[in-house]
């Protein structure tokens, strides 16, 4: 293998390695993105409280299960007695993105339920637990959550921009009533029941569950959950436990890297046959062409070679052949072009671009954050709009550009 193959593909483990591997919340402040609101109704429909929960499951997956306190799943009137509600978790009311979850799992004893969703979504980020043995008592931790103060203003809008963050310490831990807590000196209030007790990188040390009077303020330790978590099969991602996994995720990359060089090599000065473009159906209208940011070439249908390249964000400078319908998106199991899972602004399956003539179709799949056009446009969900040689477009924010050429 010569200097310069060897340097090639050692470059290009390197890259989809760390592509490869998911960028959890590294701060109190990025673990807004996992925290929800849990609004509790009753059977007529009107809402009777609220709580907070944090997503859990695997890194770079979508989320389907909520954590939060048991007396937020299940309400009890004064005299003990149970409660007929339903559960509403909240991504953003104002967006009207909003699921109703079951009650999946729930002690009474620990004051812990999980609640799952009916079905996966991107809307949240898991959030990396992290047990007792590996908890810095002496570090700076935080309370996320829905408190009865943020919750006061005139317009609530239930998202990340309502979630409080309160700072200060851990005291001791403590055991109570049987379960394992730590006494904090965090400020924590109604509506904050549920939500997580972050350290300083983001990763969850307890639940906050109640107060004692005033002053004496308690969350359960995570290690409660966990344990539960195992024993019912729900994913979960703890602090310093993908080490082994991230560099498993490295040798094969590096396998299959190789293994692509080599192929290419091979085939490198044959001549490639180009595929015809697929044609528009009969009868199907197109939207008309926006407008060209540069002079469109005449092109023979069967001749044209259309590539899509990346001109900003994490896709910059990459080009990809577009010869098919290609989906692209965070999830690279199903798409062609493939951004990086921690990328802001777009969802697991975004859009899709399809050959057609010398341009490209391009689809929103009802993606989260919009996807539009070069000039601004959006592109309405199931709506096709055609682009020609020159044209642009951008998943989110203008950071995520492509430019067909």
């Amino acid at each position: 293998m010569t200097k310069r193959l060897k340097v090639s593909v050692l470059i290009l483990c390197t890259a989809v390695f760390l592509f490869a591997v998911p960028v959890m919340a590294s701060t109190p402040t990025e673990a807004k993105d996992s925290v929800v609101c849990i609004a509790i109704r009753d059977s007529r429909g009107s809402m009777i409280g609220w709580g907070s929960g944090f997503a859990i499951g695997k890194p770079g997956k979508d989320i389907q299960y909520i954590a939060t306190n048991c007396h937020v799943a299940q309400p009890t009137d004064k005299y003990g007695n149970k409660i007929p509600c339903t559960l509403t978790v909240y991504f953003s009311a104002a967006a009207q993105r909003s699921m109703t979850a079951e009650v999946y799992w729930k002690s009474e004893e620990h004051d812990l339920a999980v609640l799952k969703l009916p079905e996966p979504t991107d809307q949240r980020e898991a959030m990396v637990l992290c047990p007792m043995e590996k908890t810095d008592m002496d570090d700076d931790f935080a309370a996320l959550g829905y408190p009865a103060a943020s919750m006061a203003a005139d317009v609530v809008k239930f998202d990340e921009s309502d979630i409080s963050i309160t700072r200060g310490g851990i005291s001791k831990q403590v055991r109570v009533n049987g379960t394992d807590c730590y006494l904090v000196d965090v400020e924590i209030s109604q509506g904050n029941s549920g939500g997580p007790l972050v350290n300083s990188k983001g990763q969850v040390v307890g639940v906050n569950t109640f107060m004692i009077g005033e002053k004496a303020k308690y969350a359960v330790v995570i290690d409660e959950l966990i344990r539960n978590l195992d024993q019912n099969q729900v994913p979960f991602a703890v602090a310093g436990s993908n080490v082994l996994q991230m560099v498993l995720i490295a040798g094969i990359t590096a396998a299959v890297i190789l293994v692509a060089v080599i192929i290419l090599l091979v085939v490198k000065g044959k001549k490639k046959k180009q595929e015809p473009s697929p044609q528009i159906p009969e009868g199907h209208e197109i939207p008309p062409e926006p407008v060209a940011s540069a002079p469109v070439p005449e092109h023979n249908s069967r001749e044209a070679s259309i590539l899509v390249a990346g001109t900003g964000g994490k896709l910059a400078n990459r080009k990809y052949r577009v010869t098919q319908a290609t989906k692209i998106g965070r999830d690279s199991s199903k798409c062609g072009i493939s951004f990086p899972i921690d990328t802001k602004g777009v969802s697991a399956v975004h859009c899709e671009v399809e050959p057609s003539g010398s341009g490209i179709l391009l689809r929103d799949l009802n993606s989260t954050y919009g996807t539009f056009l070069g000039n601004g446009t959006k592109v309405e969900p199931g709506e096709n709009r055609r682009l020609s040689s020159g044209d642009s477009f951008y998943l989110g924010g203008e950071d995520n550009r492509f430019e067909v050429r």
